[in-house]
């Protein structure tokens, strides 16, 4: 875990965790990217991302989340950089990403992680970033 924390951490992703795939194989969401679960998948590997963004520093009128970058894209960017490192690392293994479109449910699977606490708003309440 400690060489995946240090490839995440190269890209300012310090809130890392990992469950074990069969406590949600079976209440997996129906969706397209169902079919891109590694096939006899063994973990899920979560992490937490900021909307904040500190480098924004011109005038705005739009709460903070707004004007950070569409963290989708930031996700499609991360995987292009980050799988490869990852199938580098563990070349027997197989990774997908998922951001938002998964199958997996994700608050749970934070929470299961050890990221958090499901909050009565029905999101992961981290120590660093709150909900």
């Amino acid at each position: 875990m400690e060489s995946i924390r240090r490839l995440f951490g190269r890209f300012g992703i310090t809130e890392i965790g990992v469950c074990p795939f069969s406590a949600f194989e079976n209440e997996l969401l129906h969706c397209r990217a169902k079919s891109r679960v590694p096939q006899g998948a063994k973990s899920i590997l979560v992490f937490l991302m900021s909307y904040l963004q500190p480098s924004y520093t011109g005038p705005r009128n739009l709460a903070k989340y707004a004007v950070a970058p569409d963290y989708h894209r930031v996700a499609a960017r991360l995987a292009a950089e980050v799988l490869p490192a990852l199938e580098a690392l563990y070349p027997e293994e197989q990774f997908a990403l998922f951001a938002d479109n998964s199958p997996i449910p994700e608050v749970r699977a934070a929470c299961a992680a050890g990221l958090g606490v499901l909050g009565v708003n029905g999101l992961v309440i981290n120590p660093v970033y709150g909900s």
